[in-house]
């Protein structure tokens, strides 16, 4: 049953790519830091809906399932006490990504 669970509630982390983008982002700090959610979101991202969305949706529901620590009146963030289990999936991702894009240049 715990391993369901774990199984449960990494899918939901992971059910959203602008999720999976920042969690991907967050990896490269060190596991003590915290920082202002904006340096995690895209670059040149003014999108103030995406900020929205991260502020009253994503980051409850990560801090909820302990991937991201949340500080929600300063908004700084940090890696959760979980965070290491979703490494291997980010990682998976990040050379998916960079396999497509290397194809993508040799069309």
């Amino acid at each position: 049953m715990a391993a369901r669970m774990l199984t449960d509630a990494m899918v939901r982390a992971l059910a959203v790519q602008e999720r999976r983008d920042f969690l991907s982002a967050l990896q490269q700090y060190d596991s003590t830091e915290t920082t202002d959610l904006r340096n995690l979101l895209p670059p040149n991202s003014d999108d103030r809906g995406l900020q929205v969305r991260m502020y009253h949706t994503h980051l409850p529901l990560l801090d909820d399932l302990g991937y991201v620590k949340w500080d929600s009146k300063t908004n700084e963030v940090g890696k959760g006490v979980r965070f290491e289990e979703l490494k291997p999936i980010l990682r998976l991702e990040s050379d998916s990504n960079s396999v497509a894009l290397g194809q993508q240049g040799n069309a």
